[in-house]
């Protein structure tokens, strides 16, 4: 079955689509691709990535995922284990954490996490026994009754009681099996107290008795185990040990069923049927392509199949008859989502870094009309030996078009999902640095569709490709340095473009719409400052951590740095006098006292909605939204009090024309509904969302596809009024009450819409069901 037939099935089960994704509803953008875990559960086959699992249904062919949106209390999934007696899947976390999914319900056990005593929390794997699950963690063993849903003991089996690395456990009919970082123990299950180490005994016959053994499984009466110290199987015959299967050298799981024994390595599966042994080295070539396999679990099946979690595909199920099958829901191909950005209701992901630490192949993530895309050198020409690909400018009007900046390569043109250019100093005006290697650190483009990009560490470190094709090379004094670092670029409405200079501040320059005559330009090179007074105290600031910038719709330029935000209300000002500073807006909280807007946060990203509001991601605390004049908080989103995987936000885009709010974290792409979407230019694209409205549905309705801070009047058929508000950019929203806080009755109300102005007008019909 071909992996398309999955992500419409995954559709299907979610019943969301782009155009109407419920207002305040959290979704998650992650990659599945990514397996480390797979198990078999009543007629489905559960597989688990660092940051969620998905489930495929065996008999009707639907999967269904499970994020910190649908409920899992964390991120940092390790290990996943199926109790048939309990009916539940056991879901273990890195840092401890355990949640038992039973149906659609989960079970938080937050007590191990919770432990302040312990440093290896992590849950290595999980094994089942009736209604009892043996969590192997960083310092033992953990047992816990499903039915009862708490730890019931915890086990110590080192020397001495002493913590150990647990990797895995096995059981058999008279013991437990443990691989340990420190060799092998095994305790005789009908043992009353195995919380006594004493009756946990080392198995000191065993070769490298002290070694790391890291996987374990009991298979027809003997006990097979793999010592990653000396790179060996041993298995355990009842008497004594001995090398299993020679030539096999590195393991990562072993699993068995009741006539199969599973080695999971990192480039193969070999399957043990008690005589022989065979090997999945490949898939077949739909799936793999390109590519090598990377399995990281795999298990035989009830039915004879064999399941494969794979660090690259997702699930890969065999076939008793040979034939194989790629099983994964729709997502970008990996979480290294690290820059968004968005136009004309496509939102892009880059996924480089500046860090220069770690060279990131070419890659770009997209979401369009509901499905993602992953473009690569995998899946394109031009891509080859290109690194890093961090910004992502779309041509205005045309997101199918798009270029990507690479920190060393150039610039990369994209068309259609293919990339059809590849410039850097070979063959155009780009410039090169050390190494011969060409830094593109920003993009953006005008109101002309001219491409502004920064050019890193060289003579002229502003360049443009023009509409018409053609390339012009700037220099100006204060930013031809190689000592400066630029950043990102902006290009405002006014003409003016900001250049980034990173630990130094921003550079202004204003090419007077003349990009081939420098003669007519302005520009200047400035700190950014802040100043507050109120007429007894004068605060100023300097900042220097630069981290990002943007600009509203009432052309204010916003600044995130390392010490909060700025704010410059008239930066077209920028060159008439020589101080020039921002603010540092102050938060109500109504103390009276003067609060600057998060100023002890690293500000990472800032995007506005379609009511001005500003969107701000931070390094350590989340996401908040602020009133239009940054005074106001209006809501914080962190991993306490939302799905958010992580506090530490990179970067925030917002699809204008459904309001979306897209985060991307250090473990993957998140979005929100937002109240606020872009304004239109007209009234001929308005739907109200729910229509009707039936009597089980109880959320807030949305009018959208109206023009920017649109009149919004609710009257039933008689023409009384039950409603009125003024949209958020092109949205509004009614709690289908009326004035006095009472859900209205059945009946068919008019929905009347205005423009600021008064000289646009449209009706609506809107049924409602109480």
């Amino acid at each position: 079955m071909h992996k398309r037939i999955y992500l419409l099935l995954l559709l299907l089960v979610t019943g969301i689509t782009q155009a109407q994704v419920p207002l305040y509803h959290w979704r998650s953008h992650l990659s599945f691709n990514d397996v480390i875990a797979v198990t078999e559960a009543d007629g489905k086959v559960f597989a688990a990535t660092s940051q969620g699992l998905f489930s495929y249904n065996q008999s009707d062919n639907s999967v269904e995922t499970f994020t910190r949106v649908e409920g899992l209390s964390d991120a940092g999934i390790s290990a996943i284990g199926w109790s048939d007696a309990a009916g539940m899947l056991v879901i273990g976390y890195s840092n401890g954490n355990i949640d038992l999914l039973e149906g659609e319900t989960i079970h938080n056990i937050s007590a191990i996490k919770r432990k302040t005593n312990l440093t290896r929390k992590s849950i290595n794997q999980i094994t089942t026994d009736g209604s009892d699950a043996y969590l192997s963690c960083g310092f033992g063993i953990v047992k816990l009754n499903l039915e009862k849903r708490e730890i019931s003991e915890t086990w110590l089996i080192g020397n001495g009681g002493a913590s150990v690395m647990v990797n895995a456990l096995t059981i058999d009919n008279t013991y437990y099996w443990a691989a340990t970082a420190n060799g092998i123990y095994r305790a005789r299950k009908d043992e009353p107290n195995l919380q006594d180490y004493a009756n946990w005994e080392q198995q000191t016959s065993v070769p490298g008795s002290t070694d790391d053994f890291t996987a374990i499984a009991s298979f027809q009466n003997e006990v097979y185990a793999f010592d990653n110290t000396a790179k060996q199987l041993y298995r355990w015959n009842g008497n004594y040990w001995q090398t299993a299967f020679t030539g096999i050298n590195d393991c990562l799981n072993l699993t068995s069923s009741d006539d199969q024994l599973v080695i999971t390595r990192s480039g193969s599966v070999d399957v043990f049927n008690g005589s022989s042994l065979s090997s999945i080295t490949t898939y077949s070539p739909e799936i793999v392509q390109w590519q090598t396999i990377s399995p990281s679990d795999a298990f035989a099946g009830n039915g004879g199949n064999l399941w494969i979690g794979d660090s690259k595909f997702g699930m890969v199920e065999r076939t008793a008859g040979g034939s194989f099958q790629q099983i994964i829901p729709d997502g970008p191909a990996d979480n290294l989502g690290a820059s968004l950005s968005s136009g004309d209701g496509t939102v892009f992901a880059a996924t480089g870094s500046k860090s220069g630490d770690v060279f990131l192949p070419a890659e770009v993530h997209l979401l369009s009309n509901g499905e993602w895309h992953t473009i690569n050198a995998n899946t394109t020409t031009n891509l080859d030996n290109v690194n890093d690909l961090v910004r992502v400018a779309s041509v205005p009007g045309n997101p199918d078009r798009f270029y990507g900046a690479s920190w060393g390569k150039g610039l990369i043109a994209f068309d259609n999902l293919q990339a059809t250019a590849h410039y850097d100093a070979s063959n155009s005006p780009l410039e090169a640095y050390g190494d011969n290697l060409c830094w593109i650190g920003g993009l953006s483009f005008d109101r002309n569709n001219n491409l502004w990009m920064t050019n890193a560490f060289v003579e002229h470190q502003v360049k443009v490709l023009k509409e018409d094709g053609s390339w012009v090379s700037l220099k100006y004094p204060g930013l031809e340095s190689t000592d400066n670092f630029v950043g990102d670029i902006l290009a405002t409405k006014s003409g003016i473009k900001w250049v980034i200079i990173t630990n130094v501040g921003l550079f202004a320059f204003d090419d007077n719409r003349t990009i081939d005559d420098q003669t007519d330009d302005k520009y200047r090179k400035l700190t950014v400052r802040s100043v507050f007074s109120n007429n007894e105290t004068t605060i100023s600031r300097l900042y220097s951590n630069i981290q990002c910038m943007t600009e509203d719709h009432d052309g204010a330029l916003w600044v995130g740095t390392g010490k909060g935000v700025v704010e410059y209300y008239n930066p077209d000002k920028v060159f008439d006098t020589s101080d020039f500073y921002g603010i540092q807006p102050g938060v109500d909280l109504g103390d009276g006292l003067y609060h600057p807007l998060l100023e002890k946060e690293v500000v990472t990203s800032i995007a506005v909605d379609g009511g001005n509001r500003k969107w701000f991601g931070t390094k350590n605390s989340g996401a908040f939204l602020f009133s239009d004049d940054g005074q106001t908080l209006i809501r914080q989103f962190n991993t306490d009090n939302s799905p958010l995987l992580s506090n530490n936000i990179k970067s925030i885009t917002i699809n204008a024309k459904n309001g979306e709010v897209f985060f991307a974290t250090d473990y993957g792409i998140q979005s929100y509904m937002s109240d606020a979407s872009g304004g239109n230019q007209t009234f001929e694209n308005v739907y109200v969302f729910p229509n009707p409205v039936r009597e089980t549905y109880h959320g807030d309705i949305t009018i959208d596809g109206l023009m920017d801070q649109s009149t919004v009047k609710i009257t039933d058929i008689a023409g009384n009024l039950v409603f009125q508000t003024t949209s958020n950019g092109g949205r509004a929203i009614w709690n289908g009450k009326d004035s006095y806080g009472r859900r209205v009755n059945t009946g068919v109300y008019l929905v009347f819409c205005s423009d600021q102005n008064g000289d646009q007008s449209f009706v609506s019909k809107l049924l409602f069901i109480r």
